[in-house]
């Protein structure tokens, strides 16, 4: 104010050098705005509304910033993060919501965006955006090898996929059969990074089901998912939250590439939750590193089918797990892998009240493998606790009512194909410094306790 200025956009603020604070005017009509020199904001119109009103100039700052921020959601290509409404996730959920489709949006980012050294980056700000149509996709190119999402954090950026479906009943539903907000195929890296991902559908099983035996079928008939990335080099989830996909949340599949040279996936400080399988799927992967994070509450009570914290669901191979990864309250299971031949280690982490299983490693799927190829497991520093949570675990069992699928393992290293036989692929388990411990008393509803099933021909602890 005290050296003049003239104040043309909204956008524009002005500083009172007196007191320090910025302004910006109010009344856009009159715009624009001479302030002659020695002016204060009292002498130039006053303060209060349609007049001067200070402003927080960090959060200007900020918005500049993100204006500049490369391949940017809304400054580029119109992003809308404008969901509101309260879903009940039962399956009427569109109609309580209202949300722009950012679909048309994000085809136009991954098609048109501008690529810098063959990264394609898009940059969500915060806020909630609405997605509602499936299909969207993008093939890696001899332009593009890389693509990135990317948003101010898990806190404040939402992606949300709004889709509903019950054509899929009687359908054990696969990928190719899916909805989801992307789909990602043959890239070098694809990262996930700073966003909280979810989809606005319904829960549970969409037949109506309520058979909670462990071979119910109609747990896997959910086929509103959140993202697939197919045949990808290294796939990776950084700060990012996944919740209530129905079945899958993160879906990673690289079947179509040879045995050694599939998906290597990162799971770095994220979290799984509500999803009626998992928020994070994998199959036919070369490796999977997962460093801290929380995996809870996945399935859904009185059910035992699915929910798991993570899954590694047919040829996922050598697993290091680190960093206090957590995995806990899962319906079914804490981590699960059916099949895959190679290291398991885990080390630092939690398993608390997983409804069956803290840890399952079966070798239902193994006939890729050269038959020398051998698996090994070993855990070191790991809690493995029950009732650590009695209320929800109480609530749990109570819901499915001595089942006789209702059968507790902490760990479970099994040895078995499709059909039963033994596959002859577990060579060695081992357990150091770890603690199995039941906080008080087993909670009513079990009908078996198997604290370690073990088809290994070696087994140590120490």
């Amino acid at each position: 104010f005290q050296g003049g200025a003239t104040v043309s956009s909204a956008g524009d603020i002005i500083q009172d050098e007196t007191t320090g604070v910025w302004y910006r005017w109010d009344d856009l009509s009159t715009l624009p705005k001479d302030v002659p020199e020695g002016s204060t904001p009292a002498s130039t119109g006053g303060i209060g509304e349609g007049k001067w009103l200070a402003v927080d100039v960090s959060d200007v700052l900020r918005k500049e910033y993100e204006k500049t921020q490369w391949n940017n959601f809304i400054y580029n290509f119109g992003g809308v993060p404008d969901y509101t409404g309260t879903p009940l996730y039962d399956g009427s959920d569109a109609t309580r919501i209202t949300a722009t489709d950012n679909s048309p949006m994000l085809q136009d980012a991954l098609n048109n965006g501008e690529v810098r050294n063959g990264v394609l980056h898009i940059y969500f700000p915060a806020g909630h955006y609405g997605f509602k149509t499936d299909g969207v996709a993008k093939v890696a190119s001899s332009n593009v090898h890389t693509v990135i999402f990317h948003g101010e954090s898990f806190e404040s950026t939402t992606l949300d996929f709004i889709f509903e479906r019950s054509d899929t009943i009687g359908t054990n539903v696969q990928p190719s059969n899916a909805s989801m907000i992307a789909r990602l195929t043959g890239f070098k890296h694809v990262i996930w990074e700073s966003l909280n991902c979810k989809c606005t559908t319904k829960s549970g099983t969409i037949d109506g089901s309520t058979d909670p035996s462990a071979d119910n079928p109609s747990v896997y008939y959910g086929a509103v998912w959140f993202a697939h990335m197919q045949d990808c080099e290294n796939v990776r989830f950084e700060k990012t939250k996944m919740q209530r996909g129905n079945y899958r949340g993160f879906s990673v599949d690289a079947q179509n590439l040879p045995i050694g040279y599939r998906t290597k996936v990162s799971i770095v400080n994220c979290e799984g939750f509500d999803n009626t399988s998992t928020g994070y799927w994998l199959s036919f992967c070369n490796s999977l590193y997962v460093q801290g994070g929380q995996f809870y509450h996945n399935g859904t009570k009185g059910f035992l089918a699915t929910g798991y914290g993570i899954a590694a669901s047919q040829y996922v191979d050598d697993i290091l797990i680190v960093g206090g990864a957590t995995f806990y309250e899962n319906y079914r299971k804490g981590f699960d892998r059916h099949g895959g031949v190679g290291s398991m280690v885990i080390s630092g982490s939690v398993f608390a009240d997983n409804l069956l299983r803290d840890i399952e490693d079966n070798k239902q799927y193994n006939a890729q493998y050269d038959p020398v190829k051998l698996n090994y497991n070993h855990y070191s520093n790991c809690q493995f606790l029950i009732n650590r949570n009695p209320s929800w675990l109480s609530e749990a069992l109570s819901a499915v009512n001595y089942n006789a699928s209702c059968i507790k393992a902490f760990v479970s290293i099994l040895d078995r194909v499709i059909a039963g036989t033994i596959a002859g692929k577990q060579r060695e388990v081992s357990f150091s410094n770890c603690n199995f411990k039941v906080i008080g008393n087993v909670p009513d509803g079990y009908v078996g306790f198997n604290g370690f099933s073990l088809e290994a021909p070696i087994s140590t602890y120490d």
